[in-house]
């Protein structure tokens, strides 16, 4: 289940782990794209709606010289770890029964249609960012690959069906994804007032025992978890070159510094959690901001994502249908099978909320300014927050808590 990959995406610290971009490793990504779509889902949905949720996982299904028709067997479904474990935080398990074929536009129509239910159950439109990212969800389903399945299952424990749940297989003659649309979306399991930490049921990773949190931790887990799915749709459409695209790796940790100054959160900053890795790379922060050099860099930035994502929006490898008709308010049979388009400048501002503004407001809530924190440094390349030379880090300490940002461009 490349738990490297997943290890270092969801900072887990765990041996051996290779820190690998999501972008080129698409059951990564999608388990980024669902964990995001359902956080917005819930979110968003009409007041009194039943709110599904989203995962996704997936892995090589090792059968490329077979024919099309011999690799979604449902061997193949539980050596890939598809089945049984579906949420392993609510205890969620699936019997997989059979796999029947479908073919894209009934993917599409399928997925549509699970995912908007609390919208079409009440003749509403969904939000501009659900119908966004939804879009994007299905490029990444279906382009570039051929071959697609729906799974009958039944729940693990008693073997009786699940009504309105959805489980989709999509495969390339090298990997599988699964997507589980469950409805409603289950809770968590608490245990002894502590709740799993969310990365735990991310994307089929499981976990070892000690990954529970408190409330506190739980939500700055959610916070980060957030800023990296969404960093990992960004970088979707922001490539370098032909083979590598710009990525963005988020953490938040406390620091423990009972009152931090600008010398004190300097010198934490030398022996943080992250050490190993600015040791590794030699990153020395070079430039450190004042209180109006901060909020003009992060303006800046900012803004130099948002445009070079519109930019390379319409010739990424997720460009949703144009032409797609989409009438959310109408009986989901009928419906056509996208999202109707949305301006590629919603979306980015959307996923840039999580990637940066609310990691940035929370780690700066209790300063005096309430936008500033009480140090602000990164490791600046010559041109600036992106340098195809050389990756760059920002480090922000506030009153409780750092951020750690790395932005890597290099071709």
């Amino acid at each position: 289940m490349h738990q490297a990959r997943h290890c270092a995406f969801l900072d887990h610290s765990c041996p051996g782990a290779a820190d690998e971009p999501a972008w080129d490793h698409m059951p990564l990504a999608a388990a980024a794209y669902a964990y995001l779509l359902s956080r917005w889902i819930a979110e968003d949905a009409p007041p009194g709606a039943r709110v599904p949720g989203l995962h996704a996982t997936g892995g090589a299904h090792g059968h490329r010289n077979d024919s099309p028709d011999d690799w979604a067997n449902l061997a193949t479904v539980y050596e890939t770890g598809l089945f049984p474990h579906i949420d392993p935080d609510s205890g969620t398990a699936r019997q997989a029964l059979g796999c029947r074929p479908l073919d894209e536009d009934e993917l599409r129509k399928s997925v549509t249609a699970a995912v908007l239910r609390p919208w079409h159950d009440q003749a509403t439109e969904p939000s501009p960012r659900v119908a966004a990212l939804l879009g994007e969800l299905l490029g990444l389903l279906t382009e570039w690959r051929s071959e697609f399945r729906i799974v009958e299952a039944v729940d693990f424990t008693d073997s009786l069906p699940t009504p309105g749940e959805l489980h989709v297989l999509s495969a390339t003659s090298t990997d599988v994804i699964r997507l589980s649309v469950l409805d409603p979306a289950p809770d968590a399991v608490r245990r002894g007032g502590l709740t799993p930490h969310p990365g735990c049921a991310f994307g089929g990773h499981g976990c070892a025992e000690g990954h529970l949190l408190s409330d506190t931790e739980l939500d700055r887990a959610h916070t980060a978890l957030r800023a990296m799915s969404a960093g990992t749709v960004l970088s979707m459409h922001m490539p370098v070159n032909n083979n590598t695209h710009i990525s963005f790796s988020v953490r938040l940790a406390p620091h423990g510094l009972a009152a931090p100054d600008a010398t004190t959160a300097a010198a934490w900053l030398e022996d943080s959690p992250w050490n190993d890795e600015l040791a590794d790379w030699e990153v020395e922060f070079n430039t450190v901001f004042d209180e109006d050099s901060w909020r003009t860099e992060l303006a800046d930035f900012r803004t130099e994502c948002r445009e070079t994502y519109s930019m390379w929006f319409d010739e990424g490898i997720l460009n949703p249908d144009n032409d797609a008709d989409y009438d959310a308010g109408t009986d989901p049979e009928n419906d056509t099978h996208d999202p109707a388009p949305v301006s590629p400048d919603l979306l980015a501002d959307a996923l840039l909320h999580d990637l940066l503004d609310a990691p940035v407001a929370r780690i700066t809530a209790a300063t005096p300014t309430g936008d500033t924190p009480v140090h602000a440094a990164a490791s600046m390349g010559e041109y600036g927050w992106f340098d195809i030379e050389q990756r760059v880090y920002v480090a922000l300490i506030g009153p409780e808590e750092a951020m750690f940002l790395r932005i890597d461009g290099v071709a």
